[in-house]
């Protein structure tokens, strides 16, 4: 499903739950991966500032993951790159360059200068890629997702990202769970929520799906915010991804004012995959 595969490393000890991430999502027959360690100028001269000091080098967490991807079969590059400028630009430098199909990235300890002024690494990343971007925990899992939660709005990129999702479930057999959350009627006086509308829309997606994958729907309504009801959906089916849309925001928009995607990011402990 996944041919071109970039794994964005910012600090070594990532590298170990992007691995495993990677293993998880696509099989080595089909995917070949680069991995790309980005190293600060400022990281650099820290480094040297510590001469004399048992230090792993910068190098060793990249060479150790890239060697357990081949072991396991992967075609696989490592590579290190040093820049003047933010993490974030010379990811997406790579992004530009190798045009991956799967970003797979980490969604903590990702910060400098310019990182605190328009948002995080990752969030900057988001806004740029045009191909499904990992959001990956800490405790990454190498074995298939078994089940698969879409959040669905019946946007342009929200029904990207069932094709995604549909595909990835045949690849790993997991079963998907469609949900689409809703505020309450009072909170939306003004434009009040058609559930009825939005069930059917639901049922239409997830009867498309079945031709395919295992799936099921439900439309939630709540009243703590459309993030937070989809983190915790996750939470109560069990879901091991967490599948949706970034609604294209511009890069612009989308360090400033920021997104429901962006939202889950940082309230779910799952892995996250999203769809621009």
């Amino acid at each position: 499903m996944f041919d071109r595969i970039l794994i964005a490393v910012d600090e070594p000890a990532h590298a170990e739950a992007l691995v495993c991430a990677t293993m998880a999502m696509a099989h080595p027959r089909h995917s070949s991966v680069t991995i790309v360690t980005v190293r600060t100028a400022a990281a650099e001269l820290s480094a040297a500032s510590s001469a004399g000091k048992v230090q792993p080098r910068p190098e060793e967490a990249p060479e150790l993951a890239a060697t357990k991807l081949r072991q396991a079969g992967y075609r696989v590059v490592a590579e290190v790159r040093l820049t003047s400028g933010g993490v974030a630009d010379e990811v997406i430098r790579a992004i530009d360059e190798l045009s991956p199909d799967l970003v797979v990235m980490g969604s903590r300890g990702f910060s400098d200068l310019r990182a605190l002024v328009a948002g995080s690494v990752s969030h900057r990343v988001l806004s740029h890629a045009d191909c499904p971007v990992l959001i990956v925990r800490g405790d990454a899992q190498m074995d298939a997702p078994k089940r698969l939660l879409l959040a669905f709005d019946d946007s342009r990129h929200s029904r990207r990202a069932a094709r995604v999702a549909a595909d990835l479930a045949k690849a790993t057999g997991a079963e998907i769970e469609v949900v689409t959350i809703s505020r309450p009627f009072i909170s939306e006086a003004a434009m009040p929520v058609n559930n009825v509308e939005t069930e059917k829309r639901v049922k239409e997606l997830v009867a498309a799906l079945r031709s395919e994958v295992v799936a099921s729907g439900s439309v939630k309504v709540t009243a703590n915010g459309k993030a937070a009801a989809i983190a915790q959906a996750a939470d109560q089916s069990g879901a091991d991804v967490i599948v949706m849309g970034t609604r294209g925001l511009s890069r612009i928009a989308g360090a400033v004012i920021g997104s429901v995607s962006h939202e889950v990011i940082h309230l779910s402990h799952r892995q996250v995959l999203l769809v621009p």
